[in-house]
């Protein structure tokens, strides 16, 4: 087995402090660089890596240790690209035990109805802001992750219609993540690029109206807008612009225009 040393050995020594449930720190949203290897720290690397994906794959694993090694996997940014699917499975099982929970019905006094919410499971939420930031640093080779990114940074409404008497309803409800995950998913969208990501991102700023998801949206257009990307980053400026002089959002208004100023 390959020697873990310099680099490698930093970051595998930070792995197993994740592994054992230290909270992670937030990174900056810049995506991280494998800085140039020894031929011996490239063996090591390549072999962390592996056990990265591995363990993230490990259904039967602690849910924090596999959260904790997309954040480890975050850290070789795009060189972490055959690790998406692993991050996608995960993603997926956490989903899925968010939607066996109990779902709750109240009255709503000010549309009348009787509205349901699906309650996320303790660390669920964390664990996925966890795995849709790791996404967001691989890039543009993460393009498979578009779908459940755009499912992510989406607002619904959950409702169920429900009279007195009434067996309770079957609709096709759909899940409402909390804001501080949507607006991370949209985030991940402008890192992982292309016009399917202006697309969603723009329909993002057009129709939600939770401050904390259009802020996330604007910095994802923000990275669109700087990109090398000629088929986005000029609608991403414009798009830009339009924010910065009519959005209604003072915040939101600001963060685009910020963004459009010259740097010094």
């Amino acid at each position: 087995m390959p020697k873990l040393t310099g680099f490698v050995l930093a970051l595998a020594l930070y792995t197993a402090g994740h592994t054992f449930g230290e909270e992670p720190k937030r990174e900056p949203t810049t995506a991280s660089k494998v800085p140039d290897l020894t031929p011996e720290d490239r063996k090591a690397t390549d072999v962390l890596l592996e056990r990265l994906i591995a363990l993230i794959a490990t259904v039967d694993a602690s849910q924090d240790k596999r959260a904790n090694a997309c954040t480890m996997l975050s850290k070789f940014g795009p060189s972490g690209k055959s690790g998406v699917p692993a991050v996608l499975g995960f993603i997926d099982s956490q989903l899925a035990e968010q939607a066996g929970m109990q779902r709750y019905y109240y009255y709503n006094d000010n549309t009348r109805r009787n509205t349901m919410q699906v309650m996320y499971p303790t660390g669920t939420k964390d664990r996925l802001i966890q795995a849709v930031e790791t996404l967001g640093r691989i890039g543009s080779d993460a393009k498979a992750a578009f779908p459940v990114l755009i499912k992510l940074s989406g607002t619904v409404v959950q409702e169920a219609t429900k009279g007195p008497g009434e067996e309770d309803p079957k609709p096709d409800i759909k899940k409402q993540p909390p804001m501080s995950l949507q607006a991370t998913a949209a985030v991940a969208l402008g890192r992982v690029g292309g016009e399917e990501a202006l697309a969603a991102l723009t329909k993002l700023l057009n129709t939600d109206k939770l401050s904390d998801t259009r802020l996330g949206a604007v910095e994802g257009m923000i990275v669109l807008a700087t990109s090398t990307d000629k088929t986005v980053n000029l609608p991403a400026q414009a798009q830009l612009r339009v924010i910065a002089e009519v959005d209604e959002d003072k915040a939101v208004r600001y963060a685009a225009a910020q963004a459009l100023e010259p740097k010094k």
